[in-house]
């Protein structure tokens, strides 16, 4: 298995200790992030780029929220890349690792939900 790519302490430390605060951000997390994927792609194909900015950057909090580094810094990425309009190849690769690294994510999560 991949290296773990989330880290919960930010959450844990919010959450005063609340395992079921904590289980419901995950379960959150594990829901919407297919939505917000797809709403990343239909804002790219719309050549949205006001709107797939901000979805970047409310995703920047959830992954702040639970400690997944590397989407966070995708999303920090994409948010500046879709404000300047330009670099198709580079936002939608963006778009992509984004989708690929919440995908895995989520997988590790669901496991670490099992023995929550």
């Amino acid at each position: 298995m991949a290296s773990k790519l989330y880290n919960l302490s930010h959450l844990q430390e919010i959450s005063g200790g609340k395992k079921e605060f904590e289980k419901d951000i995950i379960e959150t997390f594990l829901k919407q992030y297919p939505k917000i994927i797809e709403k990343m792609r239909e804002f790219f194909n719309d050549k949205n780029w006001d709107q797939l900015s901000e979805i970047a950057h409310k995703f920047k909090s959830t992954a702040t929220l639970l400690g997944i580094n590397k989407i966070y810094e995708k999303d920090l990425e994409l948010e500046k890349e879709a404000k300047k309009k330009n670099n198709l190849d580079d936002i939608l690769s963006l778009i992509d690792s984004i989708k690929e690294l919440s995908k895995e994510a989520g997988e590790q999560l669901k496991l670490k939900l099992e023995n929550y």
